[in-house]
């Protein structure tokens, strides 16, 4: 691939500046990435974790951010700051999960499922993914609301 990639960026240079030679070129990397949403493998469905083992669910609406821990039963509402969504208090939730001892002791305890409703914006859901990571869930599964471990709303 890197081979490819150097030829690409040859052909590249007459198009415009470094700047965006390079940014193409980061682009044609992330471009590479194989990705699936949770829970598939091939063609079949199969099942990612035991019942049993804690999981961390976050799902964003366009009024907060939900954080909880299943099978334990911890939920976590965000609220908004005016129309932004709170990404500090997440943050520091996230710091507080990781410190939950069903989950520090869980063989899941670097997962996170994510799922946005659909009047979310994309952007807010790399945001998400963005403080998981820092936070150190670098696992994460991208669902559909209904699928997420942990019901928010009935």
């Amino acid at each position: 691939m890197e081979a490819r990639f150097k030829q690409d960026m040859e052909t590249l240079e007459g198009l415009g500046t470094k700047a965006q030679i390079r940014n193409t070129g980061l682009f044609y990397l992330a471009s590479q990435i194989e990705i699936k949403p949770k829970g598939l493998q091939g063609d079949h469905i199969i099942d990612q974790r035991e019942e049993e083992d804690p999981i961390v669910s976050l799902l964003l609406t366009k009024n907060e951010i939900w954080l909880g821990i299943a099978p334990v039963g911890e939920r976590l509402q965000i609220r908004n700051v005016g129309e932004a969504y709170d990404w500090a208090s997440l943050e520091d939730a996230l710091a507080d999960y990781r410190e939950v001892p069903a989950l520090a002791a869980s063989p899941r305890r670097n997962e996170i499922e994510i799922a946005a409703e659909d009047d979310v914006v994309y952007q807010d859901v790399i945001t998400a993914m963005d403080y998981s990571i820092g936070r150190d869930f670098v696992s994460i599964g991208y669902l559909d609301p209904p699928s997420l471990s942990v019901r928010f709303k009935e």
